[in-house]
């Protein structure tokens, strides 16, 4: 059966203008035209209009949501889809909760028919949910992480994560795999692909400074974590000065910065305990 060549929904439309203002358009409704496999705005308008212009189409299918709201979809910059599962399990420690379940969970995306039962199960959350373009982290796994780039509805920003020290056994990457598993996912997915270092944690700085140029050469994105806890503030700065080069750094986002991490397609996961300096280098860096 083939798809009508117009659609037409009578509804209530709720629109962004820009961060302070929307557009409240009650009993209006949209009219949308068959595009290639899928369909687009032609026209907003009054539902009553909207019903009258119906009356002179040869191919449409009026639908009926005057009792909702319409809006574009939400863009969340900043989730894991492969931590659904213990999205609500206690959260007293950050690194304890990776620990203790988190990376466990993690591990069960090696398997492709679990990667599959999971992505069909998120898919339809994302719908559920009108979620439909942000940034997302998937596992270590080259398999998951190209399911979700090649079956998320919607347009995401999604990136496989790199954690190639001060990890356990069963996700620790070798660097050379692992900047081998970023540069084919990069080649292949460009702007849809998103380089990323889980947090400095985990990732050796070399790696992170070789995953930034791989970034630029194909105008991937890059995302991380950056100041969620305090207690991860102090053992990043425990770890990094004690490697060669950054015995002198005075804050986590200073080790981004000489990683060449920071830019505008870059985007930092929580960023709560913050200083003057480092909301100044994000700021320069249009990070």
């Amino acid at each position: 059966m083939s798809l009508p060549v117009n659609k037409i929904i009578l509804s209530n439309l709720l629109s962004p203008v820009n961060d302070k203002t929307v557009k409240w358009l009650p009993g209006y409704g949209l009219w949308l035209k068959k595009v290639g496999d899928g369909y687009k705005i032609f026209n907003i308008l009054k539902n009553n209009e909207l019903i009258q212009a119906a009356k002179n189409l040869r191919s449409y299918e009026l639908i009926n949501y005057e009792d909702s709201v319409l809006s574009p979809s939400f863009c969340d910059l900043h989730f894991h889809w492969v931590q659904d599962d213990v999205r609500d399990m206690p959260k007293d420690n950050l690194l304890d909760w990776l620990q203790n379940y988190t990376w466990p969970s993690e591990k069960k995306f090696q398997s492709m028919s679990f990667a599959k039962k999971k992505a069909n199960v998120f898919s339809e959350k994302l719908i559920n949910a009108g979620t439909l373009t942000g940034g997302c982290f998937s596992s270590i796994h080259l398999p998951a992480t190209k399911l979700a780039l090649d079956t998320f509805p919607g347009d995401f920003v999604i990136g496989n994560v790199q954690m190639t020290m001060n990890s356990p056994d069963y996700l620790l990457q070798g660097k050379k795999d692992c900047l081998d598993i970023t540069s084919e996912l990069s080649k292949k997915y460009k702007k849809n692909y998103a380089i990323t270092p889980r947090f400095a944690i985990t990732t050796h700085p070399d790696v992170m400074y070789e995953s930034s140029k791989i970034a630029k050469r194909n105008n991937s994105f890059i995302q991380t974590h950056l100041c969620e806890t305090k207690q991860e503030i102090e053992a990043v700065l425990d770890i990094y000065h004690g490697l060669p080069g950054f015995e002198k750094i005075k804050s986590y986002t200073e080790v981004y910065k000489k990683c060449g991490i920071l830019g505008p397609k870059t985007i930092m996961g929580h960023g709560i305990y913050l200083n003057k300096d480092e909301l100044s280098m994000l700021k320069k860096s249009k990070t």
